[in-house]
């Protein structure tokens, strides 16, 4: 291991049973370790050095990395339809293996990451100079966490998680602590989660409270019509509200909101940071809480469903193409 923490050597005492069947590739798929793979190999495509290398050399480069992760997984569900019984499933369904549902949201997501999306200029307030973002730091700092991120938050890099806090849909038993059942520890248990949001502006409402989780942080977003509660010090909104602390704790010491299992127990400790919006949505928090919104279309890029639309599609194509 060197000075920096980069492991040089493992050495590998494991017998790792492989297998010429690709239905079963498929279905023994770690749907985490792969796409810490795939974000893995294209931060060292970007990080290939190029001496004297232009701006434009630069966005050319994150561009064609755009290109390399889309083509990646188009070529991992195309083999799927082909190589696997979903071969029989009609053309006109997309079909997703079933350990790697989420694969195309993360490629869509990971090509619309501060990494690799174009630069875009924004007005913060009555300022008459624009911002560029990402900017270079903001880029520096994702592509270094994107470098070393735990196969469980990978996806939470790249798509956060949108929880509602002051909408539970009638369910009054969000946010409550639900001991596991059986002569288990008393304290084991997990909180009932409310139901994660579609991550885009849309979700949010103007009298709305939510917790945004990157994987690195959790974002307390508060509205600026929400309750004056939750403008308050944070020890009187959990005091007055012990189920939003309850709600924060699963988040961090979880990577699964649903179970609370041991193996599931989450690599690193988000620190919270507090967001209160205003009228408007033109300040540094409002901007940076719009880059968020990974499943609108951020940065020019397209939203979720056009880029499943444009998946399926081009899956059809390269079907019909081997057929000739």
């Amino acid at each position: 291991t060197t000075r920096g923490g980069q492991r040089r050597v493992r050495v590998s005492t494991l017998a790792i049973r492989t297998s010429s069947s690709v239905t079963e590739v498929f279905q023994s798929a770690d749907c985490g370790a792969t796409m810490t793979l795939l974000m893995r190999e294209h931060v060292h495509r970007m990080l290939k050095p190029q001496p004297n290398a232009s701006e434009d050399d630069k966005e050319l480069t994150r561009l064609n990395t755009r290109d390399a992760i889309f083509h990646k997984c188009l070529l991992i569900l195309a083999s799927y339809r082909q190589y696997t019984s979903a071969m029989s499933a009609p053309m006109s369904q997309l079909v997703l293996p079933e350990k790697l549902e989420l694969l195309p949201m993360f490629c869509m997501s990971l090509m619309k990451s501060p990494m690799l999306r174009p630069g875009v200029a924004h007005r913060l307030g009555e300022s008459p100079v624009p911002v560029i973002t990402p900017t270079g730091d903001e880029r520096a700092f994702f592509t270094w966490h994107a470098a070393h991120c735990h196969p469980a938050v990978a996806f939470l890099l790249v798509h956060p998680a949108l929880y509602s806090l002051n909408r539970n849909d009638g369910d009054d038993r969000i946010g409550e602590w639900n001991p596991s059942p059986g002569p288990s520890d008393e304290n084991a248990g997990f909180v009932r989660m409310p139901t994660s949001e579609v991550v885009s502006m849309a979700s949010l409402q103007n009298d709305g409270v939510y917790f945004v989780d990157n994987g690195l942080s959790v974002r307390f977003v508060v509205e600026k019509d929400a309750p004056d509660l939750y403008r308050r010090d944070w020890n009187d909104i959990v005091t007055e509200n012990p189920k939003v602390a309850n709600i924060l704790w699963q988040i961090r010491t979880f990577c699964s909101t649903q179970q609370g299992e041991e193996s599931d127990i989450r690599p690193t400790f988000a620190p919270i940071k507090r967001v209160l919006l205003q009228d408007g949505r033109h300040g540094k928090n409002q901007l940076e809480l719009m880059s968020l919104m990974i499943d609108d279309p951020v940065g020019g890029e397209k939203n979720s469903r056009e880029f499943m639309m444009q998946m399926h599609q081009k899956i059809r194509e390269r079907l019909e193409a081997t057929k000739k």
